[in-house]
This record gives structure tokens, C-alpha cells and sequence, in this order.
């Protein structure tokens, strides 16, 4: 179940974790990753028939936040990750991030890591923003960009995490 359906979770953001379908990580092993973290609760995952990632929701209680992970391969990523690379470079990069993106000129796949806010009721303040916390959002990042050999990209800014 997407947490687009929970009135409890207000989409805040999507990053793309950019990498070679060949690197595509099994369940297992991400699964392992984000256990190593502790703190986190992982819903609704789901392999293909070879054991790879295909979706999950990871909930971090902690930090009022939420994630919904979801693979996708093929051509429309190859032409958007090109664009995407294309806006990164003429908006100017390090030499380490022009690396990173010569190097994922033959990605092929990415994952798209939607984050959410969870909403409580405190106070009048539905949003209760003060606690938000994006720290799952990026140790979740770095553990997939780690996993499938990849990158971390905010689309929405063109900056490389």
C-alpha cells in the first residue's frame, strides 16, 4: 500500500538512487542493510521472482517520516537519467560529481524514493514540522546508493547528495 493512501503521510519529496540494472540488489540483503540501521520498519516488500527489489515502504517512527521505494528500468530511464545528467553538468559540477556522472552515463535503472511526512496533531499544528526529521531519508540513500553501486540525485534542485 502506498502511503500516498494514508491520510497520516504528506508527500514531501522524491530522490532518484541511479544505477546499472545489473547492480539492481536483492531483498535480502537490502533488507539486512536497513536492519543493520536499526530504528526503521519495513512494510510491504515486495521481490521479483529472482529475489530482487521491487518495492517496499520503510517507516522511521523516530523521525516522523516515511518512504516509499519503487524500482524502474528501461528505456524512459535511460532518456530521463541522460536529461537529468545533461541540466547536472551545465549547472556545474566538482570534479568528483562530473565522475559520478560520467559514470552513470550507462545507468539503466533507478529507484524512485518518494519521502513522506507523517502528520500528527499537536497543539493545533497539524504539520507538526519541528518533528520532521530527513535523517532517515538520507541513511536509506546512502545505504541503496552503496548496494547497487549507484548515485543519489534530487531531481526537483539537479544536485547530486
Amino acid at each position: 500500500m502506498s502511503l500516498f493512501d494514508q491520510d497520516n503521510f504528506k508527500w514531501r519529496e522524491t530522490f532518484f538512487v541511479m544505477f546499472r540494472s545489473t547492480h539492481r540488489p536483492e531483498l535480502a540483503k537490502v533488507l539486512l542493510e536497513l536492519d543493520k540501521l536499526g530504528r526503521y520498519e519495513v512494510q510491504d516488500h515486495v521481490a521479483d521472482e529472482d529475489g530482487k527489489l521491487v518495492s517496499m515502504t520503510v517507516l522511521a517512527p523516530d523521525d516522523f517520516s516515511a518512504l516509499d521505494i519503487s524500482y524502474i528500468s528501461g528505456a524512459d530511464v535511460i532518456d530521463e537519467s541522460n536529461s537529468l545528467l545533461e541540466e547536472l553538468v551545465a549547472d556545474g559540477v566538482t570534479p568528483e560529481e562530473r565522475e559520478k556522472i560520467d559514470n552513470a552515463a550507462t545507468f539503466d535503472a533507478r529507484f524512485d524514493v518518494m519521502h513522506f511526512q507523517q502528520i500528527v496533531e499537536e497543539d493545533g499544528d497539524e504539520e507538526g514540522m519541528d518533528l520532521f526529521d530527513p535523517s532517515a531519508l538520507l541513511k536509506v540513500l546512502e545505504r541503496l546508493c552503496k548496494l547497487t553501486e549507484g548515485i543519489s540525485v534530487d531531481p526537483q534542485s539537479g544536485t547530486l547528495l
